[in-house]
């Protein structure tokens, strides 16, 4: 399926002529629409490393290359926004993590939209929360026969507040260790520092919100939180039947890191 918007009231002040967006998502080849995908895919790749190589937002995004990008969307789990200019202004993908039983579980990452159309609005939603939501909406129709979740971190407190928006919520990361365990891979987790992770968020207290765009500590989001405590409550279940020394598991250090990396091992997962 591809979505073409040909209209879109916009909720900004002093915008005289609406623009009109292109969002292709579904996997749908954009050449049905007369673009080209190598292009398509190289504007994403250079919108999300432009931003991660910013010096205020350094490390905050993993880069991707084209070829990532194009095997994501080709997955149909990617969405992309394109201007009247052809251009690409913005992007939002899942990775798949565990197919567990019904349930499969993705990570939600590459969000990006360019600076000049975040506070454009679709349907009462950003630009960027609208790609965000449609993206988990296709993932969930590909297989009627399962339930998906969906996990992110974010470091921008705007970013945390569009994922409120479509249903996501912050959670503590001690409550989810296993899910902690899939997520925390970046070189400040204690699998490549080999200490205590200082950029994770440790207590859901009180933000300063005045200042939108303000860095926060690195926060653990869940859609459908349900899930997730399903599948905790089973994996630690598991764990404890296979092993005889229990994990302190609300204390998340190298030794519980390491240990449900080797958990994770026989299921094919690598950490």
């Amino acid at each position: 399926m591809t979505e073409q918007i040909a209209s879109i009231k916009l909720e900004t002040k002093n915008i005289l002529q609406p623009p009109t967006y292109t969002i292709l998502t579904c996997g749908q080849k954009p050449e049905i629409l007369g673009l080209n995908s190598q292009e398509i895919c190289q504007g994403v790749s250079e919108l999300i490393n432009n931003y991660t190589l910013d010096p205020k937002t350094y490390g905050e995004m993993l880069p991707k290359t084209p070829e990532q990008i194009a095997a994501t969307f080709e997955q149909g789990l990617a969405t992309i926004a394109i201007d009247e200019q052809q251009k690409v202004i913005g992007h939002a993908s899942l990775s798949p993590l565990i197919d567990y039983g019904k349930i499969n579980i993705f990570e939600f990452g590459g969000w990006i939209v360019n600076k000049d159309h975040r506070h454009e609005r679709i349907n009462g939603l950003t630009l960027g929360e609208y790609i965000a939501q449609l993206t988990i909406l296709n993932a969930a129709s590909q297989d009627l026969t399962k339930v998906i979740g969906v996990i992110a971190t974010v470091k921008r407190l705007n970013s945390l507040k569009g994922l409120k928006h479509i249903g996501m919520l912050p959670v503590n990361y001690q409550n989810y260790p296993f899910t902690t365990a899939l997520t925390c891979v970046c070189k400040s987790s204690e699998l490549h520092s080999g200490s205590e992770c200082q950029q994770r968020r440790s207590e859901l207290n009180t933000l300063d919100e005045k200042n939108i765009s303000q860095k926060i500590p690195c926060t653990l989001m869940v859609h459908n939180s349900g899930i997730f405590q399903e599948i905790e409550k089973e994996l630690t279940e598991i764990y404890l039947n296979q092993n005889n020394n229990p994990l302190a598991f609300d204390n998340i250090d190298l030794n519980l890191m390491l240990t449900l990396k080797k958990f994770y091992q026989p299921l094919g997962i690598e950490l």
